[in-house]
């Protein structure tokens, strides 16, 4: 009778080296149960003890109308199998019901089997396959006459904890509803935040995060958490807020941690960059990104208007002096309305002339004198024409021989000093005199303007840089390169010559001169500066970093699909991208069905297609025919070569325990026989030959 509990124990690791993607879930189980008969307690069922005799391996309620047993697992798991040995001889468990529930009751549960043929008593062994997802494991048998009995030897639960699976149960799925034991495909295509995928086993990309990986963080630096978006630094992107950085500056501000504000007419402005949807700032304010307040002297929309006040400095809005009064020549709440009437000592049209009266003041129309007498070097009838015999400077020069240009607006300047007589330069020259070219990188009138050349310098006049060739600086055009690139010139996703190129930007955006994209990643598939090429050959996904194995070398940039499908993969590579190595457990099963059932005289094993089935499936009798062994003796040689020396034993232990089945049946037909795979599962206790009640009992 030892031999008995060696050929279970050794079946039952046969099991389990076989069991793909499950774990025997009941060495977590605290189990309940209604009235026992004591000491037969509900924890005999779990507690690896196989076979109905001896009775103290089993456990036995009292009579009831309904007899229950419960095994809680501790956790929701994904139920695949359940095993149950009932006991023997009393042809109790007829009737009964297997339950699968979240909840400690039967009643809120889902039938995993109903034995529901009152005349024919189920096997002592019942093997039942429902894939369930519950805690509690319950077994369940009703009676009208208050005869309800549940017995039960032995039951076994395979399956995974809910979202897990693999052979052993160690690999995550972060399915949304749960995901197949074995393949860890999800049972729905939603995901937990923070994953994507079929097993939803890959985290969102560095800027991406939430349910389905579609939502976006913008933070400044590294990512952010695939989860929740919060930002590895506490730095958004320019034009972004908030802890996640995915809320956008509010209207009228801009730039890092929304802190520039933009002075827009209407309609807002950008809140990365600041520009004005609509052209035109408000009053007081001036700039690509209307932030810059007017300049002294300067008010209104876009600061264009001017205000002449005698102290220079007025309010930019509205244009009002800060200290009253205006130029001469200019009068008006802003001092912007020009005098239709010349000042003291101007006259002619457009108060253009000068009469230079010994005592200020002349006639607006002829410049005659209001009071006889020219100021000194000075002579006519409005006292406009500079005497000749005078030792000066021609006109637009002064110094010492005259060698000095002053390069005023309006002609002349004073012979000794060069200061102008009439207050401004011409353009791209500085100085009271107005002998100084504008600062390198400076041009214009007053060299208020910028050229923003990529190699420095430019026409002090005109602005046009030195080196013409090198061009502008990016983000600038023109011809002085004083002019902002309009990024609305080309679509989204395009740049360059007539917005011809497109970029292939994870996020959407980049820039419309070369490509670059704003925000940094690629789309999958694609790489370079400007995601505009397509990943080496045998390479594919994001960043190109995955690795097809193409039995012929080229595959699809995005997806890693063979160019040339027919071909296949590499020796030692699968998947539709031949990126997965060939899982060897699958051959090794593949040849274990090769395994045929077998007949004798007296009975034959026909539903006994494979191995596992005959492990697996209860039948009515399996009897090996012992005069023909040479077909299994065969394989057997073959898979030698796979199978370790433990493996050749179980395998010939098995084969001599069926051979003594079929003579127990012929000297006792009511012994009780089942399949291999679950007598052997089911017969597991060593101890048993100690028992003298084994010598009747039926294996």
């Amino acid at each position: 009778m030892k031999t008995n509990g060696v050929f279970s124990f050794l079946f039952i690791v046969l099991w389990a080296l076989m069991a793909d993607g499950m774990v025997n879930l009941k060495t977590r189980m605290r189990t309940t149960s209604s009235p026992m008969h004591s000491p037969y307690d509900a924890s005999r069922a779990v507690d690896g003890r196989y076979g109905w005799n001896p009775l103290s391996n089993c456990f036995v309620s009292t009579l009831a109308p309904t007899a229950w047993w419960r095994g809680d697992i501790g956790q929701v798991a994904r139920i695949v199998n359940i095993d149950i040995q009932f006991r023997g001889g009393t042809g109790r468990q007829n009737g009964y019901f297997l339950y699968v529930s979240n909840t400690s009751s039967w009643t809120n549960g889902r039938i995993c089997y109903h034995d529901d043929d009152p005349d024919v008593i189920p096997d002592v062994v019942q093997n039942k396959t429902c894939e369930l997802d519950g805690r509690y494991v319950m077994v369940v048998t009703h009676s009208d006459t208050s005869n309800a009995f549940v017995e039960i030897c032995e039951i076994d639960v395979y399956g995974c904890p809910s979202h897990y699976y693999g052979e052993k149960c160690e690999f995550p799925c972060y399915c949304q509803q749960g995901c197949n034991v074995t393949s860890g495909i999800c049972d729905t295509p939603e995901c937990q935040p923070g994953w994507k995928g079929m097993r939803c086993d890959t985290k969102c990309g560095p800027h991406l995060f939430g349910a389905n990986c579609s939502h976006v963080c913008h933070c400044r630096e590294s990512g952010c958490n695939h989860i929740t978006g919060l930002c590895d630094k506490a730095v958004c992107l320019p034009g972004y807020r908030g802890a996640t950085c995915s809320q956008e500056c509010s209207a009228g501000s801009f730039g890092v941690n929304c802190s520039r504000l933009c002075h827009c007419e209407t309609s807002g402005c950008s809140h990365v960059t600041g520009k004005c949807k609509l052209p035109g700032c408000s009053r007081g304010w001036h700039g690509a990104a209307c932030d810059e307040a007017c300049g002294l002297g300067t008010f209104g929309e876009d600061c264009k208007q001017t205000c002449h006040c005698e102290i220079p400095g007025c309010n930019p809005f509205i244009g009002t002096c800060f200290e009253p009064g205006c130029e001469q020549g200019w009068s008006g709440n802003s001092c912007d309305e020009k005098n239709t009437t010349c000042g003291l000592g101007t006259f002619g049209e457009d108060c253009e002339l000068i009469c230079h009266c010994n005592i200020p003041g002349c006639d607006p129309f002829n410049g005659t004198c209001f009071e006889p007498g020219c100021e000194q070097g000075w002579s006519g009838n409005s006292c406009d024409e500079k005497n000749t015999n005078e030792s000066v400077c021609p006109t637009g020069t002064f110094g010492d021989k005259c060698a000095f240009v002053c390069h005023c607006a309006l002609p002349g300047c004073e012979p000794t000093n060069g200061t102008c007589i009439y207050e401004g330069c011409q353009e791209g020259w500085s100085g009271e005199a107005c002998d100084k070219v504008c600062q390198v990188g400076t041009f214009g009138t007053r060299c208020n303007k910028t050229c923003n050349c990529r190699i420095p310098g430019c026409h002090h006049v005109t602005g046009m840089c030195d080196d013409v060739a090198a061009g502008c600086r990016d983000g600038w055009t023109g011809d002085a390169c004083d002019r902002s690139v309009d990024t609305s010139v080309c679509p989204t996703g395009k740049f360059g010559d007539n917005c011809f190129f497109v970029c292939h930007c994870e996020l959407p955006g980049c820039e419309p001169t070369n490509g670059t994209c704003i925000y940094e990643g690629c789309q999958e598939g694609w790489s370079g500066e400007a995601c505009d090429k397509v990943c080496p050959v045998g390479t594919f996904g994001t960043r190109c970093n995955k690795t097809c194995n193409c039995r012929i070398p080229g595959c699809h940039h995005v997806t890693g699909m063979c160019d040339d499908v027919a071909a296949g993969c590499q020796d030692g590579w699968t998947g539709d991208a031949c990126d997965r190595t060939v899982d060897m457990d699958t051959a090794v099963q593949t040849c274990l069905k090769t395994l045929q059932s077998c007949t004798d005289t007296r009975q034959t094993c026909s539903d006994a297609k494979d191995l596992i089935t005959s492990m697996h499936k209860p039948t009515p009798m399996v009897c090996p025919n012992t005069d023909n062994l040479g077909t299994p003796i065969l394989v057997l040689v073959v898979f030698s070569i796979l199978l370790t020396l433990v493996g050749h034993t179980m395998m010939f232990m098995w084969i001599f325990r069926r051979y003594r089945c079929c003579r127990l049946i012929r000297s006792r037909e009511e012994i009780y026989v089942v399949d291999g795979g679950i007598e052997n599962k089911t017969y597991d206790d060593l101890s048993l030959h100690r028992n003298e009640e084994l010598a009747s009992t039926p294996t």
